[in-house]
């Protein structure tokens, strides 16, 4: 058996002169589908449920949870689980299927809300088992979520008939979403048979400040017109914004700007290393022009083809 110090060491720990650090300021939180319901969040007694984690999780304190590699929850509703404890970890261990899986069930409402500041989930795999799920993440109108992390995580339509439409949605109230970071995470879409108004990887119906959308994969296999795979925005600003080495596609022929959907005159902030794969054959713009974003080394399809190279877009000056 692991020998066990749940309450540390006062005067801290060297082994051979050297430091045992604490790689995290406060408690793990341990979750594992099929514990028992007498659990207590520690490695051999976790939680059932990531709900259960976070109440028992202390807000701001840098508490961690970690969920073991084969566990898996249902999402049916808006209400089954909420991200509502601030600076909280959310760390899903295993790969491939054997990931924490959330299947989302029964309706095209459910959804999980972010209700705190700075959460973070990294490494879980998301399931649309229902039609047409609006999204997985959902931060409310006048709900402040800011310094929300998604990172490495993997989503999945199911079907040619269950889907996610949207995978994180930002309310309209200004600023409610500033800091947030969608790094490294792979959406994987079915061949829908009727594709849905809107199907994006980030909608904001707000401004966001200091976003970092990065590193992700996002694989939409039939055309929908004027709409962008990457993120939607409208006429609204994104500022301080960094979107760099993001891998798009969506087969559609329409001049729009494949990468971002948006309006705004008034962004800031670096768009670089993005690929763009579609079939518009005219301008393949990745942006709409107008902006104020700075373009550094993006490549975006031109000719109509889909057997062709990309090429830089917007074009060197």
């Amino acid at each position: 058996m692991p020998s066990n110090f749940p309450a540390g060491f006062n005067g801290g720990l060297n082994v051979r002169r050297m430091p045992i650090l604490n790689s995290y300021p406060n408690s793990a939180i341990w979750v594992k589908s099929g514990a028992t319901a007498n659990g207590d969040g520690t490695f051999n007694r976790p939680y059932s449920t990531l709900q259960a984690a976070l109440n028992a999780a202390e807000a701001s304190k840098g508490d961690i949870i970690m969920i073991k590699a084969g566990h898996a929850e249902s999402i049916p509703d808006a209400s089954t689980l909420i991200l509502n404890k601030a600076g909280v970890q959310i760390i899903g261990l295993g790969v491939g299927g054997n990931r924490p899986t959330f299947t989302f069930t029964t309706a095209n409402t459910a959804a999980i809300n972010v209700t705190a500041n700075s959460v973070s989930v990294q490494n879980c795999l998301f399931l649309a088992a229902f039609l047409n799920v609006a999204t997985c993440f959902n931060i409310a109108n006048a709900q402040v979520a800011t310094d929300f992390v998604v990172d490495g995580c993997e989503f999945r339509d199911t079907s040619v008939i269950l889907n996610f439409v949207a995978i994180v949605k930002v309310g309209t109230t200004a600023n409610i979403a500033d800091g947030l970071t969608l790094t490294n995470n792979r959406v994987l879409a079915a061949i829908l048979t009727t594709v849905p108004a809107g199907q994006t990887m980030l909608v904001t119906a707000s401004a966001i400040d200091r976003m970092n959308v990065s590193y992700n994969v996002v694989i939409y296999p039939k055309t929908l017109a004027d709409t962008a795979c990457l993120i939607e925005a409208g006429a609204l600003d994104l500022t301080n914004a960094e979107i760099r080495g993001n891998q798009t596609f969506r087969p559609s022929t329409s001049t729009i700007g494949h990468l971002i959907g948006s309006s705004s005159t008034a962004c800031s902030g670096f768009v670089s290393d993005n690929y763009c794969a579609h079939l518009d054959n005219s301008a393949g713009l990745i942006i709409p022009t107008g902006t104020k974003f700075s373009f550094f080394e993006n490549y975006s399809m031109v000719t109509g083809a889909a057997d062709k190279s990309a090429l830089i877009n917007p074009v060197a000056v």
